[in-house]
């Protein structure tokens, strides 16, 4: 599958003069991440007559989905373990404020405790199955 490499438009604004310049986006440094090739770098230029001006750089570390379809096409292409959609669960709960400490109401705040929680139950579930 191709990769997009630049998005050009000639239809922005610059707030300075209020003159229409060409702005692009060039994405490079493709990588595989949960499955789906997608770019790690990006800038986003603003093109003056008197050169390049080089408005934002972006590294992408790391991507969440917000549509529920998309979650689940990601989740199935990923092929977790068991004990990684464990660690996914408890950390989707924590995220969504859902996740209480051992027996207790007590909502859990600290996200190094969601993550010794998570890594606890994985541990648990991998003994399970032995």
């Amino acid at each position: 599958m191709g990769q997009l490499i630049n998005f050009i438009s000639d239809d922005r604004y610059a707030v300075g003069d209020m003159k229409q310049y060409r702005f692009s986006t060039p994405l490079k440094n493709y990588t595989e991440i949960n499955g789906f090739n997608i770019w790690q770098y990006g800038e986003t230029i603003w093109h003056y007559p008197e050169g390049e001006f080089v408005y934002g750089k972006f590294r992408l570390k790391s991507i969440e989905y917000n549509v529920t379809a998309f979650k689940k096409l990601v989740m199935k292409k990923k092929k977790l373990t068991p004990s990684q959609k464990k660690v996914a669960q408890v950390m989707n709960e924590f995220k969504e404020g859902d996740l209480h400490s051992g027996r207790t109401d007590t909502i859990v705040t600290n996200p190094k405790q969601a993550i010794a929680i998570a890594l606890s139950e994985a541990d648990e579930l991998k003994k399970r199955k032995k």
